[in-house]
């Protein structure tokens, strides 16, 4: 955890136009501190509203019980997936809210900055979404195209017990984890690429995003060497 912040505070500084002064170089000092500190404030926020949502999911349940006498078992699995991707939809909005500015908040105004990161995500949620989707679903694709590649296209069975099915699931991912280690000479590299890529992606977003919604901004000063771009 606290090497990949101080990777995160890195890349963070790089993007915002402070780049390190040597080729290896180990990030261990108050901006990953006060990172990681943000990020654990944030995940308790998190954590407090998903436990509201999900009590008041669990009340919504019990209203409809009351209301409804004796309701069949289509109508309550269709409450319950309504309540379920609504909590799913509540929680997606609240981690990219609190989450995505995070890095480049702390970095350049030098505190946990969760306010500040809820606060300059109002009104940009779609558009982060967005960002982070262009960003994730080539990674899934690449990667997926590369498993089936090494291990086949699944074919799940039909007409059997769910049994049967669960059993093939295992067998399954046995086979997929056994093709991409017999494969680990692609494996390591392509994973290793795909990871560095998001990582990058995202922190250059991260960081494009917060400048240009703090440019008008004099409060909110750039982490930069003071030289023209």
């Amino acid at each position: 955890l606290i090497f990949f912040f101080a990777q995160l505070a890195a890349a963070t500084e790089t993007a915002l136009g402070r780049p390190p002064q040597s080729w290896i170089s180990f990030h261990f000092g108050k901006p990953m501190w006060r990172l990681l500190g943000g990020f654990l404030a944030a995940l308790l926020a998190i954590i407090v509203i998903a436990a509201i949502a999900l009590v008041l999911a669990l009340l919504a349940v019990v209203g409809f019980n009351m209301a409804v006498k004796a309701p069949s078992s289509g109508q309550a699995m269709l409450v319950t997936g309504l309540l379920g991707i609504v909590f799913g939809c509540v929680l997606i909005f609240v981690l990219i809210r609190f989450l995505f500015l995070l890095a480049p908040v702390n970095v350049s105004k030098e505190k946990l900055g969760v306010g500040q990161a809820w606060h300059l995500s109002a009104g940009n949620f779609w558009r982060i979404l967005l960002v982070a989707l262009a960003i994730l679903v080539p990674v899934l694709i690449v990667n997926y195209a590369y498993t089936f590649s090494v291990t086949g296209f699944p074919r799940p069975p039909t007409n059997t017990s769910r049994e049967a099915v669960r059993a093939w699931e295992t067998a399954w991912e046995i086979a997929e984890l056994n093709g991409l280690a017999g494969h680990w000479y692609l494996t390591l590299p392509l994973f290793g690429l795909l990871l560095l890529f998001q990582f990058g992606a995202g922190c250059a977003a991260q960081a494009f995003a917060y400048r240009a919604l703090t440019e008008n901004d004099a409060s909110a000063p750039v982490a930069g060497n003071g030289l023209p771009d």
